[in-house]
């Protein structure tokens, strides 16, 4: 929500982005006070895979926050363009993890988390979670008695939490876990899992069917079910990739142990 522009800071000399709410919804409270709660939400933040914000201020009709320019695309466009390597997979998946890892210490939910709210740089090094205007500050949203249930059942519908669309008070962090979930599966293939879905493996034989399980827990109806904290996720992912080198090194071995018992006999692979 909101119209977002690539500005200069003349104090400072450098660029940023000014979100601004459009004037034909200053007099949605509603849309106002989500406004507000995005800025909040973030202002609470400071991690490298979040975006930050510098500064909020209201001018006549014209409310706005602005917030670090982060130069590059969202992970949707990259997606659009190319099919994503499996190390470019778990980069940006570690990416996504750590920026919600803060998020949650903080007790804020995403609720809207999609390849579209995750800004990245073109070779990927850079990873921010941005767009966090339907978020969840549980404490001060339990203290203002300002969560509601429309607001909670927003969302992008493929990527919302079954929870999230259903029980919508009670969904919790764990809704930021399926969502996570849903981005993983599209990175690996290309689609977004939809009724009964095939495994990532069967869709895209570079992805090893090792990293099934990882993605199902997150993909899981049951909140229960799933992962507990995206700290587990991230555990998870560290050491899937970490076995996964682990046995692409020991079958190069096995490849060079091969050839150099060719070359002892004198024979070239060709």
């Amino acid at each position: 929500m909101g119209q977002v522009y690539k500005a200069v800071q003349p104090s400072l000399n450098r660029l940023v982005a000014i979100k601004v709410l459009p004037a034909e919804f200053l007099e949605d409270e509603a849309r106002v006070e989500r406004f507000e709660r995005e800025a909040q939400a973030v202002a609470l933040l400071n991690h490298p895979n979040v975006v930050q914000i510098i500064d909020k201020d209201r001018e006549e009709d014209l409310l706005y926050f602005v917030m670090e320019y982060v130069p590059g695309t969202s992970l949707d466009a990259i997606m659009s363009q190319r099919r994503l390597s499996l190390h470019e997979v778990f980069r940006v998946a570690k990416g996504i993890c750590r920026g919600l890892e803060a998020a949650h210490r903080q007790n804020i939910v995403h609720r809207d988390l999609n390849p579209r709210n995750v800004l990245v740089s073109e070779d990927l090094s850079v990873i921010k979670l941005a767009d966090f205007g339907i978020s969840r500050v549980e404490e001060i949203s339990r203290q203002q008695g300002t969560l509601s249930t429309s607001e909670v059942s927003l969302g992008s519908l493929h990527y919302m939490a079954p929870e999230q669309a259903t029980n919508v008070v009670e969904a919790d962090h764990r809704a930021d876990i399926y969502s996570l979930g849903v981005t993983l599966y599209e990175m690996l293939t290309g689609r977004v899992p939809v009724g009964r879905f095939s495994l990532p493996s069967q869709i895209n034989n570079e992805v090893p069917s090792d990293v099934d399980p990882l993605v199902l827990k997150c993909l899981e109806v049951d909140p229960a079910d799933r992962f507990s904290t995206v700290s587990q996720v991230l555990g998870d992912l560290n050491r899937l990739e970490d076995r996964l080198k682990l046995g692409l090194v020991r079958e190069l071995k096995g490849i060079c142990r091969g050839l150099e018992a060719a070359h002892r006999q004198n024979i070239v692979h060709r």
